[in-house]
């Protein structure tokens, strides 16, 4: 990413990712490999996405209450907790 002119500030995965998104959108994320798990939200467009890895090796559990609230979290003890 650096060689298409992508000045990096940092050397945070999250600082990686953010840059990968804003480049080639999510579609982007099928280039990249590892245990992840996170929250993307695309605050022009009002869009929350949720992503993990392929295999699932990082979790990602989610509930909607009955008020159509959305909560999400790595761990099932949080969502339980709900």
């Amino acid at each position: 990413m650096e060689a298409d002119g992508n000045v990096f500030l940092t050397e945070s995965d999250t600082e990686t990712l953010q840059k990968l998104i804003s480049v080639y959108g999510l579609s982007g994320l099928k280039h990249i490999e590892g245990m992840w798990a996170f929250a993307y939200f695309e605050r022009k467009k009002h869009k929350l996405s949720l992503a993990r890895d392929v295999f699932g090796e990082k979790p990602l559990y989610y509930f909607f209450d009955k008020q159509g609230n959305l909560y999400f979290g790595s761990e099932i003890i949080f969502i339980k907790s709900l």
